[in-house]
């Protein structure tokens, strides 16, 4: 049973941060995104409470950050601003 799901960008499989036999999907090295669609989408906009969720890997995030392709809020009615990565991350 694959309990995480890949990386959406690279494809790379990803471990589970916690040995379960259940899919929660809590990858370790990468993060979990989750939408329940958004106005305007013509692939994913249910309006059902159900969601989509896809995992990133820290090595593509990092890329896509470095590339000025991601951005965070600091409230959800804040505009955003460019996430930067750290020159030296830590690993885990």
């Amino acid at each position: 049973m694959q309990t995480v799901l890949p990386c959406v960008v690279c494809g790379c499989e990803l471990r589970p941060i916690i040995s379960t036999d259940v899919a929660d999907n809590h990858p370790s090295g990468a993060l979990s995104f989750q939408s329940e669609g958004q106005f305007g989408s013509v692939e994913y906009d249910p309006l059902d409470g159900s969601y989509i969720e896809i995992n990133i890997c820290s090595p593509c995030l990092r890329r896509l950050g470095q590339k000025n392709q991601v951005a965070i809020r600091k409230t959800p009615t804040a505009a955003f601003e460019l996430w930067v990565p750290d020159e030296n991350p830590e690993e885990v």
